[in-house]
């Protein structure tokens, strides 16, 4: 058991180093938080990366505005960029977002074909959405309440759903 848990280690360490750019600062993650504004991960090198440093650029960049790995930008005009700068063994790199298309915003709903009773065939279509950084995919999921307050929900699928696969199910009793 020890000699699986030392090749567990060394496949997550393995893993961390491909993650991140040889060279140094990579932006890693392009979020999205919960009002529909960018959110941005960095991460530096393994073992002696230096502190992130984002700034903003709308088309120029400005200051440094934060520092760290994670960067809330909140209300952001389409068409800027994040820049995210780190010192990595004496060397400042720096990577750079594609530029924000807009607030992410629900222009159609997501639905489904089929009676929602229990024994019932349910198909599960994708909603449409503006704005974001244009090569966001959705995952769908869908959840059974007993009241339209939406309490008391269960899961149906995982959060994680792809469109397509499976591409319907059958309401179960519970």
């Amino acid at each position: 058991m020890r000699g699986g848990a030392f090749i567990l280690v060394i496949v997550c360490s393995l893993l961390l180093t491909a993650i991140a750019r040889a060279d140094g600062v990579e932006i890693t993650q392009r979020l999205i938080d919960r009002d529909g504004w960018p959110s941005l991960v960095a991460n530096t090198p393994p073992y002696g990366g230096g502190t992130v440093s984002w700034k903003v650029c709308a088309p120029s960049c400005g200051p440094v505005v934060a520092t760290g790995a994670l960067y809330d930008a909140g209300p952001t005009a389409v068409g800027t960029t994040f820049e995210a700068s780190a010192m990595v063994g004496g060397v400042t790199t720096t990577d750079r977002s594609p530029a924000w298309g807009g607030q992410v915003t629900n222009t159609a709903p997501p639905t489904f074909d089929g009676e929602p009773r229990v024994g019932r065939t349910l198909t599960p279509h994708v909603g449409t959405w503006t704005g974001g950084w244009g090569d966001e995919r959705s995952l769908l999921g869908m959840r059974a309440c007993p009241t339209a307050a939406a309490e008391d929900c269960r899961a149906m699928t995982a959060s994680s759903w792809q469109p397509g696969n499976p591409e319907h199910l059958t309401v179960d009793p519970a």
